[in-house]
């Protein structure tokens, strides 16, 4: 991948931008507003949860840590009311793990 430009190019593309823009409107603007509006508790603790099970994580290790990710995600939404925060800290949290996986570190 690290001699690929453009392979480089789309998966920083699709895991830092696009990935996390789409995540962000399914489980917290979308899931959380439709289906918890009057329950904080259970819009982030639902929707972390089927957030890090949605990431096809074969240990429960990873299945902690996304999960772990989605409450992060989903609390900073329901405080902020505000997408583009927790979909912001969602770039940040993805692009030092693609950067990492460009470079083969």
């Amino acid at each position: 991948m690290q001699k690929n430009p453009t392979t480089a190019v789309m998966t920083v593309v699709m895991a830092v931008i696009f990935a996390p823009l789409t995540e962000e409107l399914i489980f917290r603007g979308l899931f959380m507003n439709f289906f918890f509006r009057k329950s904080d508790f259970w819009a982030i603790f639902v929707s972390g949860l089927i957030f890090g099970l949605a990431h096809s994580s074969t240990t429960l290790a990873s299945v902690i840590l996304y999960c772990s990710m989605g409450w992060v995600l989903g609390y900073t939404y329901r405080k902020s009311q505000n997408l583009v925060v927790s979909t912001s800290l969602h770039f940040i949290n993805n692009l030092p793990a693609v950067l990492l996986l460009l470079t083969g570190n």
